[in-house]
């Protein structure tokens, strides 16, 4: 599967030498970098393992899409949340509000910061500081706070944040998951799959 120059996947069949061997090279895709979570990459090798070796059909990768987005819903924010770099900060303006230029990371790395402030739990939880590495997720908008994005400390999510925040699956289907599949869709020539629009193929597809 050839995505692009040094972006593939390959079923290795022969071996430098005259053995015979059964296995998969990966170079440049999603599941090959430090940024994907464990669990993604698991998603995302069953699909290049399926087609490589299983041999699937366009249908078939539809149905495991279809599968893992219903997993993948019910999956803890630790299991999904990437894993990003906090390496430019950007001053905050005032309470969860940030100067004009601030990137996704700068901005849910200063959100937990003043969140834990503001709900006196900084003594339970440690400060996000510039440099670190740091687990980031999407949460649905509607809290009562507004905010889009939060990032905090691998193993070190806030339980306090359960009742505040709800994690945004459908945002992080689509960056995690479907997204990283753009080239290998365009390698298959398989179609382009959405979950939340299972029902409506499944019904054309009679």
């Amino acid at each position: 599967i050839y995505e692009r120059k040094k972006h593939y996947a390959v079923h290795k069949i022969l071996s430098e030498g005259p053995e015979l061997v059964d296995d998969v090279k990966f170079s440049g895709i999603e599941l090959k970098k430090a940024s994907t979570p464990a669990t993604v990459k698991d998603i995302l090798r069953d699909i290049y393992l399926g087609v490589l070796k299983e041999d699937w059909n366009e249908h078939q990768f539809i149905e495991y899409v279809n599968a893992a987005y219903e997993k993948f819903k019910q999956l803890t924010v630790s299991d999904i949340a990437m894993w990003k770099g906090y390496n430019t900060g950007r001053e905050a303006v005032g309470f969860l509000d940030m100067e004009v230029g601030a990137t996704g990371i700068s901005k849910a790395c200063t959100y937990y910061n003043q969140m834990i402030d503001h709900l006196k739990i900084g003594k339970k939880y440690d400060t996000i500081l510039l440099g670190q590495k740091v687990r980031f997720a999407y949460v649905i908008p509607s809290n009562e706070y507004g905010i889009e994005c939060i990032a905090f400390h691998d193993g070190q999510w806030p339980i306090e944040f359960d009742s505040i925040f709800k994690v945004d699956y459908d945002v992080m289907f689509d960056k995690m998951v479907l997204s990283p599949l753009k080239g290998f869709l365009e390698a298959t020539k398989f179609k382009k799959v959405d979950p939340r629009k299972q029902v409506v193929f499944d019904i054309f597809n009679l």
